[in-house]
């Protein structure tokens, strides 16, 4: 019989894996290459990108950007590598590195590429930089015309983008906003929304390099970017694609299109994508703990596979007159996942060979997203506006696990995980912002944000087909939060310094409802008061060189 039970006991071969094979494997498979990039005249190249991939397996991508002094350190498993270095308005230096423990290179030089020097100095002067990060002209820059917005990205100060996850100035950005609403995505299905948009899409792009009092107080200090699109006069316009990414791995084939539209008053956009497609992998490792005299063998195989996923998001636009505008926006994103593993353990203990584990792992993952968006803009004039959002998402998922393991004893382990999860957010927010001088700006809003989730948990352990009543449980949990915020900000710009000076009151309510863990089922109340101080002083525009307090 099934017992509510959150205790769980699992065998002790599959136990060792857990605490011991990580830290070995990390110990013995780490490499690190540093270095720093100079120009030709051994000027240092602050925020340069860098970028490994294994030649081996090149969906494996590593990477980051040079610091203030063009310095770089990147880890990797050790192997075979294509390095690139990349600045925008240099020429591109390419090298193959074989990493077996920690590399020092020499001094990386890049030359200038004239026939790129024009456009850089057209994005040196549509990039305004402010206490914050700073604001990039998109649309008034002809370099940026015939790249999708995944590329603008690297080509950016101080963005990169590895394996799908974007960082700025070596953080990763946990944030993305459009025209003022956030993009709850992350990773690939945030990267796979992104390359909807190019050049001629997007207006400017905004940087955040530490979010500040606008943001919620669990987001504090967290990188932010913030996209506004272009608006259009009467008529429209319409970019579409497809691109593939194949290699001995994986192959996967994405279909993109962005159309949008106006006619008077009225302006529709619609995004879309959709992506199918199967990825292959395999590897062998070999441990030695030398404490116990332990060696593990392991090889492990695993096939995934992408029947179609869907992303799609249509808004429709009034302008009631020019200062007043109106937006609603609507997206449903449909993924599906399925996977399947085969991994054989061989253990050898001091006296010798001792047993040998199989397991076979299949999971299936599937998630249907609605989301409802209202933007209402009001411009009092050309220095102040009101600006009200409102904001439901719906996010519908069920994930699958069953893992069979088999033992040369003759014993069997067999795990079966079922969660069917429902998330609801609603927001709503006003923000009011007026420019006090040419370049100062007063900003104030208040915020409210409504989170629940209800989650269904089925698990079910059976050891030699017996079921283990302490390791197999079904639960209902539920969790619910408000947050109540208000802020206000103050930037300042005044010759070579920028400073923010900011308050942020917040008050949050939590209420988890577990039926397993009732001891715990409290409501636990915070109210916080969070200051913002930054100050930057440039000492070289030109390069980039700036003194930050914060």
């Amino acid at each position: 019989m099934r017992k509510f039970s959150c205790m769980k006991r699992t065998h002790p071969l599959p136990l060792l894996f857990l605490l011991l094979l990580p830290f070995s494997a990390h110990a013995q498979q780490t490499a690190r290459v540093s270095g720093a990039v100079k120009t030709t005249e051994n000027e240092a190249l602050p925020h340069a990108t860098v970028r490994l991939v294994d030649r081996a397996n090149t969906t494996r991508v590593y990477g980051g950007s040079t610091d203030e002094e063009g310095k770089f350190s990147v880890a990797v498993p050790r192997g075979n590598y294509s390095m690139e270095i990349t600045y925008i308005g240099y020429r591109k230096q390419e090298a193959s590195v074989q990493l077996d423990g920690h590399v020092v290179l020499p001094d990386i030089l890049l030359a200038e590429d004239s026939q790129l020097m024009d456009e850089v100095v057209i994005t040196a002067k549509s990039i305004t930089y402010h206490a914050d990060g700073y604001i990039a002209e998109i649309a008034a820059n002809p370099f940026y015309k015939n790249y999708d917005l995944d590329q603008i990205l690297i080509l950016t100060p101080g963005t990169n983008v590895v394996r799908d996850e974007i960082s700025l100035y070596g953080k990763r950005v946990s944030k993305v906003y459009v025209d003022g609403r956030e993009v709850r995505m992350q990773g690939r299905e945030l990267m796979q929304y992104l390359r909807n948009f190019n050049g001629r899409n997007v207006r400017r792009m905004e940087v955040v390099a530490a979010g500040g009092v606008e943001e919620d107080a669990s987001s504090a200090g967290s990188s932010i970017i913030k996209i506004t699109t272009v608006k259009l006069d009467d008529g429209g316009m319409l970019t579409a694609g497809q691109s593939s990414n194949h290699n001995s791995y994986i192959h996967y084939n994405t279909t993109n299109i962005n159309t949008r539209w106006r006619t008077g008053r009225w302006s529709t956009y619609l995004t879309g994508s959709f992506v199918k497609g199967n990825s292959l992998s395999s590897r062998s490792l070999e441990n030695f703990f030398h404490d116990s005299g332990i060696r593990l063998s392991t090889e492990s195989s695993s096939k995934g596979h992408v029947p179609g996923n869907i992303l799609s998001t249509l808004g429709i636009g009034y302008d009631f007159d020019a200062r007043n505008l109106v937006t609603v926006e609507g997206s449903f994103r449909s993924r599906r996942n399925r996977s399947r593993s085969v991994t054989d353990t061989r253990q050898w203990g001091v006296t010798g060979f001792e047993q040998t584990t199989s397991g076979i792992s299949h999971g299936n993952n599937n998630a249907k997203m609605y989301n409802l968006s209202l933007n209402y803009t009001h411009l009092f004039n050309e220095k102040s506006s009101l600006v009200f959002t409102a904001d439901r998402l719906q996010n519908d998922g069920e994930k699958n696990q069953e893992n069979d393991y088999a033992y040369i004893s003759g014993d069997s382990m067999q795990y079966r995980n079922r969660n069917k999860e429902k998330n609801l957010i609603h927001t709503a927010a006003v923000n009011w912002e007026r420019s006090l001088r040419e370049k100062d700006k007063l900003t104030a809003g208040i915020k409210y944000t409504d989170l629940s989730t209800k989650s269904n948990m089925d698990n079910l352990l059976l050891e030699n087909g017996i079921e283990d009543e302490m390791a197999s449980y079904i639960d209902r949990y539920d969790y619910t939060e408000q947050v109540y915020a208000l802020f206000s900000k103050y930037a300042l710009t005044h010759s070579a310094v920028n400073a923010n000076v900011g308050v942020r009151l917040e008050h949050a309510v939590i209420s988890p409802r577990s039926a397993i863990n009732p001891e715990r089922n409290r409501d636990q109340r915070y109210t916080g008061l969070f200051p913002e101080v930054a100050i930057h002083y440039d000492l070289h525009k030109e390069k980039g060189h700036r003194i930050t307090l914060q």
